[in-house]
């Protein structure tokens, strides 16, 4: 958020960060990775609203993780690993001929792209990745709990578009990677956000997912490939990689589903969090792994690519991180007043 006042901006900015220190745990809880309570995702008011006083809302970024998804992959989880869970099959998508998008025109006919369940993918799911009905409740509410930040006379935080404010295409800035699961959880989260203020025809910007910055990609990028694999196989990683604080859990994990457990290195994006995390948010938990234990899974993956994500690279605390966003920030930079990230 940015409160201007007079031409000079104070920039207010948030993030959420593992905790250093001893936690309570409700091991029966559902994880926060669900987000099954999406009330616990709104934006909180101000605390002492007279410092705002004399200042005015100039503008908005939220960066937001697309919603609840099918599995990427077809992964063995664990041995006699079945898919056999219903994942719906209502992926579609509505496109209007080119020529009419070109022309500026309405189109008199819209086409509605279907997938049907083919060969490739588990039973009951139409495209891997997919996003579920569960992941556009998920935007639907985060669009609900920015408007009620940021919208109409009163809102919790500023107001930012007033009520019945028609936008302008210059006032707003959405952007995602190509990921239908992305682009859809985005338009989502859009719509319940800013509602009749949308103009009729809104642009969407979604580069090419093989030559799009807005994920760091070490295939893209030698240098993070480089930093990467010096961090993956030096010393101190393959140390406590090694030590029994890790190699413990990795084997009571195998003990417990009877078999190998897909521990992959070196992404968090992999089929190691899919595994754990699908399995617990859908299935309800993972076959002979007590909620105990699911929790030491998890914390263990999470402080595995905090490695990478926190590296002290060339004296740099988080080298990775940084280059591997660097043109997306500095893309934040010029952006709108309204400026919406899904990835």
């Amino acid at each position: 958020m940015k409160y201007h006042r007079g031409g000079a901006c104070t920039l207010v900015a948030s993030a959420w960060v593992l905790p250093a220190t001893a936690r309570s745990v409700d091991h029966d809880a559902p994880p926060p990775y669900c987000s099954f309570d999406m009330s616990a995702r709104g934006v909180p008011p101000v605390s002492d609203p007279t410092r705002l006083k004399g200042y005015g809302l100039s503008s908005v970024l939220a960066v937001v993780r697309h919603g609840a998804r099918a599995p990427c992959a077809q992964v063995s989880c664990w041995p006699g690993f079945t898919s056999d869970l219903d994942w719906g099959c209502d992926y579609n998508d509505l496109s209007a001929p080119l020529s009419a998008l070109n022309n500026k025109s309405e189109p008199w006919t819209l086409f509605e792209k279907t997938a049907t369940e083919r060969d490739g993918t588990p039973p009951g799911m139409c495209v891997l990745g997919q996003l579920l009905p569960e992941g556009l409740a998920q935007h639907e509410a985060n669009g609900d709990a920015l408007r009620a930040a940021y919208v109409g006379d009163n809102p919790a935080v500023a107001s930012l578009v007033k009520k019945r404010e028609v936008l302008a295409p210059g006032d707003f800035f959405f952007r995602s990677s190509d990921l239908p699961r992305t682009i859809a959880s985005g338009q989502q989260l859009a719509s319940a956000f800013l509602r009749e203020s949308l103009p009729r025809r809104v642009k969407w910007h979604a580069p090419n997912l093989g030559s799009d910055y807005i994920y760091g990609d070490p295939a893209a990028c030698p240098k993070l490939a480089l930093w990467q694999q010096d961090i993956y196989t030096g010393a101190s990683f393959e140390a406590w990689n090694d030590s029994p604080s890790v190699q413990d859990v990795i084997s009571e994990v195998n003990s417990a589903v009877g078999g190998e457990f897909p521990w992959e290195l070196p992404d968090l994006e992999g089929p190691t969090l899919d595994c754990l995390m699908v399995n617990r948010c859908i299935r309800g938990g993972l076959p002979g792994v007590s909620p105990e234990l699911f929790d030491k899974a998890t914390q263990l993956v999470y402080a595995r690519e905090a490695w990478k994500l926190n590296a002290i690279i060339n004296s740099t605390a988080s080298g990775w991180s940084k280059l591997a966003m660097v043109r997306l920030v500095l893309h934040l930079s010029l952006t709108c007043s309204i400026t919406l990230i899904h990835f």
